[in-house]
């Protein structure tokens, strides 16, 4: 078990390599759309709505991690 909660199609294979080669890995990802099955249409529009709406906070994380 890798120890996730999601799973971003971009960041699978990611993950996988770095666990294997035993590092650590900090994993912020930001969830802009369900997958199918869970909605009828998926939509780039909304994926543009939910990373404009998240945009300030992601920021503020990344410049709090950065800063330590």
């Amino acid at each position: 078990m890798l120890g996730t909660d999601v799973v971003g199609m971009s960041t699978a294979p990611e993950v996988i390599v770095v666990a294997y080669s035993g590092l650590k890995l900090l994993g912020i990802l930001c969830i802009t759309n369900y997958t199918t099955g869970f909605k009828e249409e998926l939509n780039h529009e909304e994926v543009i709505e939910v990373t404009e709406c998240v945009k300030g906070l992601l920021k503020a994380v990344f410049a709090e991690l950065l800063l330590c």
